[in-house]
């Protein structure tokens, strides 16, 4: 924590406050996490972004159990550091600023401020609102059909989940498409022969595997530094 950028003394109190309210309302060990990088599926080049905290319903830690994000104002940011923060997949947002935390509605148009809270309170609008921001409410209302929606907590977008999940089927759809085209070239190239299909595929989709269990930080695939050892990702892929 030491190493984020805050821009006032005021506002690391602030986020320090607003991690420990999370972690009352049920975001314990392995659910909450600083300096949390995720993959920007809805950006067109797909980069890594990092959300200063990152609070999750249940692990592994995915777009699709992201629950709250913990942001920080900053002035040199756009105007929609929201926005940009959409794929990371949390329906909720705090942003953290010196006189007040701002909740956002986060949505797959437009996302907006749902509350103000003065940092004086910061705690008890934790203990006010500890059931609609508990892990399991969040991830209930994020999961939630359309048909339920008179159901749904007012401040989590129901299409948000979904917007993502499109985007995600469609790049690593475009990325398998492509890698497999790329080996089976180099194949041919090395080999004189076309490859296995079946098994260049299984080949690939392994590794694919192994890749998206290393970016959720599951255990035995977290400590994956490098993929240039083929044998040993495999191996954990089983």
């Amino acid at each position: 924590m030491d190493d984020m950028d805050f821009k006032s003394n005021a506002q690391r109190n602030n986020y320090r406050c607003i991690l420990t309210g999370l972690e009352s309302a049920g975001y314990g060990q392995g659910l909450l996490f600083q300096d949390y990088p995720y993959t920007d599926f809805l950006a067109l080049d797909s980069p890594t972004r990092v959300v200063p905290a990152a609070a999750f319903g249940r692990t592994p830690p995915s777009f699709d159990t992201a629950c709250i994000s913990v942001l920080l104002a900053d002035e040199r940011q756009p105007s929609n550091i929201i926005d940009s923060y959409r794929a990371f997949g949390a329906p909720v947002a705090f942003e953290v600023d010196d006189a007040v935390v701002r909740q956002w509605r986060v949505s797959a148009a437009s996302s907006s401020v749902w509350k103000v809270i003065p940092a004086s309170g910061i705690r008890s609008a934790f203990a006010q609102n500890a059931k609609d921001w508990s892990p399991d409410s969040i991830l209930r209302a994020k999961n939630i059909s359309a048909k339920l929606q008179s159901r749904q907590l007012d401040f989590v977008d129901i299409g948000l989940l979904p917007a993502i999940e499109e985007h995600v089927r469609e790049k690593l759809d475009a990325l398998l498409k492509d890698v497999l085209t790329t080996a089976t070239r180099t194949h041919e190239r090395e080999t004189g022969r076309k490859p296995n299909v079946r098994e260049l595929f299984r080949l690939v989709f392994r590794l694919l595997a192994a890749k998206v269990l290393c970016d959720r930080r599951v255990n035995g695939f977290r400590s994956i530094k490098s993929f240039e050892d083929v044998d040993n990702v495999l191996a954990r892929v089983g």
